[in-house]
């Protein structure tokens, strides 16, 4: 009797513990398909990211990882690059991609696959300044399209973390709270569920057409972004970027990810390369002190004996790339800038570091002198109900300046005649079309003359 009450006195325990388990099974279920039915309803996902995850997650084999921002997604075409080395290449760029969020990715990939070499582009505006600090709240907003479409693992775990306090870990952990706004938003609610029920959301399809039927902008796969954008000549004012002499450049908790990142791949035996890719004159000369940046990039990597090629300090001899016909935008490359920087980038990761050195100054400032004289456009920066504006080119003293304006109501007007000065200010709510003339100082006959929208 008594061995028949231990029996059946463990059988109900056994029988209570397998119904708890069931129920809290059944109680996950449940919250999984309610928290997935919410986000499908009120998230509003960012497409691109979305698609780069799905063909990541069906891609088979990984052999180069290129990690970074929207630069590697733009500026790299992986299937150049898998015809020049006989390997598997793959752009993992997210859109500002921060580098704890790249560190994490970079531990799920090398879960998933057998990664041989680890190029990772570090686009100096998500890791400098306020916004560079990885536990801010912009670089969360970024970090969130990693983690809203990463498969529940431990690197996803410790990468939200990493990433933010306790108080925003709702918000992480499910999207659609974000969008609590929307509640009752019926016009929203119909256009979310318009989007995801359509074919090319249901297919993973990202692709934008001419008349001709040609695509303009298309997700191909490997992570590749695909775009026949063409930088217009009349939109080149542009706003003043960041002053990397009052605002310091990479954050301690920045740094110590790409330490992170630097020694995880050495302690995996995996090679490691970093790298800047090439951005529009107008850009760079609108950051203040960029070769700071430069130094403290450096700095690291010849701490720890990696390569580090920086293609904004690149010789115009080597890669004679900046050209309006070769950027979408000033901070990405066209399909056609693709296309001549992806070989030369190849060139020079496979080369011989030493050999390498020849095609790099060792500065921006050295950089730009060795450069023929060029005016690109303008920067300017708000003071007031003004804006103040200045003049993008390489030259200080050996480029006069006339700038002529046309308002939209108005007459037009000469805002400067042909002087070295570089500065105007205009008003903030006027718009229109303003007119460089530049000219050499010691060559007044050559000129050459910009139409810019301001």
């Amino acid at each position: 009797m008594i061995h028949s009450s231990l029996f059946t006195s463990n059988s109900n325990r056994i029988k209570v513990c397998l119904r708890r388990i069931v129920t809290v099974g059944m109680a996950l279920l449940v919250l999984s398909m309610v928290v997935r039915t919410f986000d499908f309803v009120y998230v509003k996902e960012d497409n691109w990211t979305r698609i780069l995850w799905h063909n990541y997650y069906k891609t088979e084999n990984i052999d180069n990882v290129f990690l970074g921002s929207s630069h590697v997604h733009c500026d790299i075409d992986p299937f150049i690059l898998d015809e020049m080395n006989g390997m598997d290449n793959f752009n993992m760029s997210i859109p500002f991609m921060r580098l704890n969020g790249a560190y994490y990715v970079l531990k799920e990939m090398t879960v998933d696959h057998d990664i041989k070499n680890v190029y990772l582009e570090l686009y100096y505006l998500p890791s400098t300044g306020e916004q560079g600090d990885v536990m801010s709240d912009v670089s969360l907003q970024w970090n969130w399209y990693i983690t809203d479409h990463m498969r529940f693992s431990i690197n996803k775990m410790q990468l939200i973390a990493s990433m933010c306090s306790k108080d925003k870990y709702l918000d992480t952990f499910f999207p659609f709270i974000r969008y609590r706004e929307h509640v009752f938003d019926t016009p929203y609610i119909a256009e979310q569920l318009a989007l995801k029920t359509s074919d090319d959301y249901k297919n993973y399809k990202l692709r934008y057409e001419n008349d001709k039927g040609e695509p303009t902008l298309e997700y191909r796969d490997k992570g590749y972004h695909y775009n026949t954008g063409v930088m217009p000549e009349y939109v080149l004012a542009y706003p003043q970027q960041i002053d990397l002499r009052t605002e310091g450049v990479m954050p301690p908790n920045t740094e110590a990810y790409l330490r992170k990142i630097i020694e995880y791949c050495q302690e995996k035996d995996i090679n490691i390369t970093l790298f800047i890719n090439p951005i529009y004159e107008i850009q760079i000369l609108s950051t203040i002190e960029y070769d700071s940046y430069h130094r403290q990039v450096l700095a690291v990597a010849n701490e720890y004996g990696v390569p580090f090629y920086d293609f904004n300090l690149c010789k115009s001899e080597y890669l004679d790339i900046m050209h309006r016909e070769n950027f979408a935008d000033a901070g990405h490359l066209n399909s056609v800038g693709a296309e001549l920087f992806t070989p030369f980038l190849w060139q020079v990761l496979s080369g011989d570091a030493t050999a390498n050195k020849e095609y790099f100054c060792e500065s921006y400032e050295q950089k730009i002198m060795l450069d023929a004289p060029e005016t690109y456009g303008l920067y300017y920066t708000y003071e007031g109900d003004m804006r103040e504006y200045t003049i993008a080119s390489n030259r200080e003293t050996e480029i006069e300046y006339k700038v002529t304006i046309l308002p939209e109501e108005g007459e037009e007007r000469i805002v400067q005649d042909f002087s070295v000065n570089k500065e105007f200010e205009l008003q903030n709510d006027e718009h229109g079309m303003l007119t460089i003339v530049s000219r050499l100082k010691e060559q007044p006959e050559t000129q050459h003359t910009l139409e810019i929208k301001y």
